[in-house]
């Protein structure tokens, strides 16, 4: 794209995806695996004004003129004896994408099944009307016009792509909604409710809905008898069909059931127990017609004004990161697989819970938080209507946000990992502008969609200190503070019914290995471009260093926990500026803990962990330069060794210590240090040699 094409008369011009759309059926496409991010090919241009086309090709025919006839990858094989022309008539089709960025358009056939503007909101299109028998086309074109978010967000078609067939009458994606609660708030060891609702689109005749509950065997462990479909009132179904495309031509119809369940195991960050739940939609034959599993967990949580998170009526500390969703050197084409590597990181770091900065995940995120037992604040914007880059989504807020607002809500909020939903993050609209009244409007729908609350809202804000952003935090449920820790104990006072959580904290910088003495001169940044990794690193706004991260929300009993600033290191953001990627992680893009995980190691995963101990840094220094040295342990004292020869023994205060690891200053000469930490009864239990 040039610059001809981007401003007209000095004014940004947002395009239009159809107006590539000629180009996109003549031009020429290689052959690329989804989910796709053609962005971080141009790696000296990873901001790149671009325009992206895909194509892809099905047919639907007879199986022997399928394979004879067409030079198609995919095929829906029918039947010789069958009528391809009436199988597709009698039949649903649709095309799921879980994130295309952005301003996108599908057309099948030639033909435009719709357009979407958010590049994470997941989105389905009906195409039952598009498809033909034999070969069949798709194309969809993304718009990437730069500046258009505030880190790297790649761009194309990032995350998965679902095809749907089914017949005319099915179960509504995300359309299933449950809720467990215990029937007895104070014995989570007895019954438990399970509400259950289920939306079904098309002409029901006499179908009926039946939900089984399994337990990880496979093994039934409750189920519901028939549940009749009645018609969705008038008002909730225009209001359905305005927000969710996929049914926008459909008749729809509910179901309601509850039951019980005696005993279940408990869905917890320490024994994530899963159940899955199988939802069934039955024809007036009794055939199965249609059906979706998903994660199913059984977990009571609340927020304490006073006393913070508790689960399953014990009290946990939220030790939270926050997680862009690029991959490193991957990009941001979603893979599980790394994204589990991410994820056990954070585990091994102590972290249990995880903030989906600033935009929705896709569903295996939230799967994979399920299966490994970590909370999710799950997070919908970065901006509402007030625009923080030239080209971003706050251009398209005021037409969009309630589409995207539902489809965010409708797919998370079944998650046993799910215990927030944060509406914003350093929304200025709060401060200056409509934020009270989209406030209102986005708890609204989210809660339409989440009745029972398996998520609360919040929003994380770093213009709390202001009137305009205290009154929008009076309407919501927790509140989360970014870098306002000095606020916490003065808004307890002033609000006592608010629930305190520090939604973004921290913000130290650190290049992995890299040291800059002495640990007194604090920098951003030093001379060589790096960021020291002693903790004499940070932003203006950052804390000033990790264990004033840790022990400050440590002794604040009121606030919920903390989601540090960041888990990994990522792509955009630069800080300093002159490099690719951001320094704020603990982890570096290639997945190379720096040293500060340990020291959060230390004080987050502490006993749930086998005793270490960390020590820093490397020994290969200038000879007589005086280095400073520090030993991070889970432990209960430490002692360093120069060649053999003690320089004395730390007790480590765990519990109310504002400095919990062991430091020294040292002369270099040639040799070794060693580190070695000892239990509560003086025995050596780990040690490492620099």
């Amino acid at each position: 794209l040039t610059n001809d094409e981007m401003y007209k008369d000095g004014k940004a011009v947002l395009l239009n995806p159809a107006n590539f759309f000629e180009t996109a059926k003549s031009c020429d496409y290689d052959k690329v695996t989804l989910p796709h991010d053609w962005m971080i090919y141009h790696v000296k241009d990873l901001y790149k004004n671009s325009v992206g086309c895909y194509r892809k090709k099905f047919t639907i025919a007879h199986k022997n003129d399928a394979h004879n006839n067409f030079k198609d990858e995919s095929f829906a094989e029918i039947p010789d004896d069958q009528s391809v022309e009436k199988m597709i008539a009698d039949s649903h089709f649709a095309l799921r994408f879980e994130g295309v960025y952005m301003n996108c358009a599908v057309w099948v056939n030639s033909k435009k099944a719709g357009e979407w503007k958010y590049g994470y909101s997941t989105f389905e299109f009906d195409i039952s009307k598009f498809v033909k028998s034999g070969e069949n086309e798709v194309i969809v074109i993304a718009v990437y016009q730069s500046p258009n978010t505030r880190w790297y967000s790649g761009a194309g078609i990032f995350r998965d792509v679902h095809f749907i067939q089914t017949q005319k009458t099915f179960l509504v994606s995300d359309g299933t909604y449950f809720v467990t609660r215990p029937c007895d708030e104070n014995n989570l060891n007895g019954k438990w409710s399970v509400k259950l609702q289920c939306e079904v689109a098309g002409q029901v005749e006499n179908h009926k809905v039946v939900h089984t509950l399994l337990d990880k065997k496979g093994n039934a462990v409750a189920f519901t008898e028939d549940c009749s479909l009645k018609k969705i009132p008038e008002a909730d179904s225009l209001y359905l069909k305005k927000n969710v495309p996929s049914v926008a031509d459909y008749e729809l119809f509910e179901s309601k059931k509850e039951i019980f369940v005696e005993n279940p195991k408990l869905w917890s960050t320490k024994n994530p127990e899963l159940y899955l739940i199988k939802t069934e939609l039955y024809d007036k034959n009794g055939k199965v017609v249609d059906s979706v599993v998903q994660n199913f967990g059984f977990k009571s949580f609340y927020f304490d004004k006073n006393k913070g998170f508790f689960l399953n009526g014990e009290h946990l500390k939220i030790y939270g990161a926050c997680q862009h969703h690029d991959l490193g050197a991957l990009g941001s084409a979603f893979d599980k697989n790394a994204l589990r590597r991410q994820f056990q990181k954070l585990l091994e770091m102590g972290v249990n819970s995880i903030r989906c900065s600033h935009n929705p995940p896709p569903k295996a995120w939230m799967d994979l938080a399920d299966e490994m037992g970590i909370l999710i604040d799950d997070e919908a914007f970065d901006m509402w209507e007030k625009p923080k880059t030239t080209f971003d989504y706050g251009n398209y807020f005021n037409e969009w946000f309630e589409k995207d607002t539902v489809s965010w809500v409708r797919k998370d909020r079944n998650h046993p990992c799910l215990i927030m939903w944060s509406i914003g993050n350093e929304i200025y609209d709060t401060h200056v502008g409509n934020g009270l009244e989209i406030t209102k409007k986005l708890k609204k729908i989210v809660e339409h969609h989440d009745p029972y609350k398996n998520g609360l809202v919040t929003i994380g804000s770093n213009y709390m200190m202001t009137d305009g952003a205290q009154n929008c935090a009076q309407e919501i449920d927790v509140v989360g503070y970014n870098y306002l820790e000095r606020l916490y104990e003065e808004h307890h006072k002033k609000y006592p019914e608010w629930k305190i959580y520090g939604s973004e904290t921290s913000s130290t910088v650190q290049s992995r290995g890299i040291y800059h003495f002495p640990e007194s001169l604090k920098l951003v940044t030093f001379s060589d471009g790096q960021c020291s990794a002693l903790g004499n690193c940070s932003t203006p706004w950052s804390a000033p260093n990790t264990q004033t991260v840790i022990t400050k929300d440590r002794d604040f009993e009121f606030s919920a926990g903390q989601y540090i600033w960041t888990g990994w290191d990522y792509i955009g953001e630069p800080t300093p500026y002159h490099t690719k990627n951001s320094y704020f992680g603990q982890i570096d893009t290639a997945g190379f803990p720096k040293d500060t995980f340990y020291l959060y190691k230390s004080e987050w995963a502490y006993k749930n962990t086998a005793p270490f101990v960390h020590l820093l840094p490397y020994w290969d220094w200038n000879e007589g330069q005086i280095i400073d040295v520090k030993a991070y342990t889970n432990a209960e004292s430490v002692e360093l060794f120069f060649n053999g020869k003690s320089l004395g023994k730390q007790t480590i205060n765990h519990q109310k210590g504002s400095e919990p690891f062991g430091r020294w200053q040292v002369e270099y000469h040639k040799g070794e240090i060693k580190a070695v930490a000892y239990d509560e009864n003086d025995k050596p239990v780990a040690q490492e040699v620099k």
